[in-house]
């Protein structure tokens, strides 16, 4: 568990999830890609994830690069 930072003694567990979708290859910013959710019974909360900025798909010269 980790301890949030100015909250000695405090345990906070979290999770994130895209619902079994996987971040799509191109997005608008704005685009909600998953959600992250923290806490346990009632007091769970679930926050939206999305893209703060446009996510393009690289080009064929940046996936060969990052192969090499």
């Amino acid at each position: 568990m980790n301890e949030p930072p100015g909250s000695t003694g405090a345990a906070a567990r979290g999770r994130e999830g895209d619902n079994g979708k996987g971040v799509p290859r191109q997005a608008q910013a704005g685009t909600r890609i998953g959600s992250l959710t923290a806490g346990a019974g009632t007091g769970r909360v679930a926050v939206p994830v999305t893209r703060s900025a446009d996510l393009t798909e690289p080009s064929f010269g940046a996936k060969l690069l990052r192969l090499g």
